[in-house]
C-alpha cells in the first residue's frame, strides 16, 4: 500500500480524506497456490499457528486471500462515520494488530494508532512499514498497558476472536469500556466461521451477533450505527456493527 502511505492527510478535510479512502483501487499482490497451501498447513487450516513465525507469508495471504485491505478500508470508513472529530485528533487502538494491515489504512486516513499484538515478529514487520506507530507487545485477554481511562476514540480487532478465552472476552469488553471516551467507538467484526471455536472453549464462549451484542450491552455499550457492513470472503460472511459508550 505504498500509494496510501506516501500520502499526507494533515491538511485535508474529513470529507476529502474519506473520499480518497473510498476511491482506493485495492489490488494486493497475488499469492501462489503453493504459498496458500503452506500457510494453511502451518496454521492447521486457520485453527492455530505460531504467531512468531512466518509473518511475511501471513501478511501476503491475508491481503490476497482474505481481502484484509478491503476489510481495513470499510473499517476506516465506519470509524470516520462514527468518530466525528478530525482523524488527526483521534486515537484508535488496533488490538491483535498483527502485521498492521488495518493499522496501515487507519494511518493513511490520518488517525493516530496504538497497535498491539502478542507477536514480536509481526509487530516488527508493522514497525518497518510504519515507524511512527506506537507498538506494544500485549495479549488482548489481559488489561491494556499504560492507557488512561477515557482516552481512546476507537478500538478494533479483526479475525482474532479465536484467541480470546472465555474470561478474555469479558476483559476485552471491560477494558474497551474503560479506555474509550464517551461516544468512543468499538467495532467488532464477526466471522461466522469462528462460531466453531465453541467446540474449543465451551458454551460460555461468546460467538455470533446475538451473543456478542448481549455481552456488549451488559457492559454499557449501545449501537452507534445500525448500518451493517459485510462481505463474502472464501464463503465466510463478516458482519460488523459500530458500538459506542453513550454520553
Amino acid at each position: 500500500m505504498k500509494e496510501i502511505l506516501s500520502f499526507s492527510e494533515q491538511s485535508k478535510s474529513r470529507s476529502d480524506i474519506i473520499t480518497r479512502i473510498q476511491n482506493l483501487d485495492i489490488k494486493p499482490d497475488p499469492v501462489s497456490f503453493q504459498d496458500i497451501i503452506k500457510h494453511l498447513k502451518e496454521t492447521k487450516y486457520g485453527q492455530q499457528y505460531d504467531t512468531n513465525k512466518g509473518a511475511e507469508l501471513y501478511d501476503k495471504v491475508a491481503r490476497y486471500s482474505f481481502a484484509r485491505e478491503k476489510v481495513a478500508q470499510d473499517i476506516t470508513i465506519a470509524f470516520w462515520k462514527n468518530i466525528l472529530i478530525h482523524p488527526n485528533d483521534a486515537l484508535i487502538c488496533d488490538r491483535a494488530a498483527g502485521t498492521g494491515i488495518i493499522t496501515e489504512m487507519l494511518v493513511s486516513a490520518g488517525y493516530n494508532v496504538r497497535a498491539s499484538d502478542v507477536s514480536q515478529e509481526q509487530l516488527d514487520l508493522l514497525s518497518k512499514r510504519l515507524p511512527n506507530v506506537e507498538t506494544v507487545i500485549e495479549d488482548f485477554n489481559q488489561p491494556m498497558q499504560g492507557v488512561k481511562d477515557g482516552s481512546v476514540d476507537g478500538i478494533i480487532e479483526v479475525a482474532a476472536d479465536r484467541y480470546m478465552t472465555v474470561d478474555g472476552q469479558k476483559k476485552y469488553v471491560q477494558e474497551s469500556q474503560r479506555v474509550l471516551k464517551k461516544n468512543g467507538v468499538l467495532i467488532w467484526p464477526l466471522f461466522l466461521g469462528e462460531c466453531t471455536h465453541k467446540l474449543k472453549y465451551g458454551l460460555k464462549w461468546k460467538a455470533g451477533k446475538k451473543e456478542i451484542s448481549q455481552l456488549l450491552e451488559d457492559n454499557g455499550f449501545r449501537i452507534a450505527s445500525d448500518k451493517k457492513y459485510f462481505y463474502k470472503i472464501n464463503s465466510q460472511q463478516i458482519f460488523g456493527v459500530c458500538w459506542h459508550i453513550p454520553l
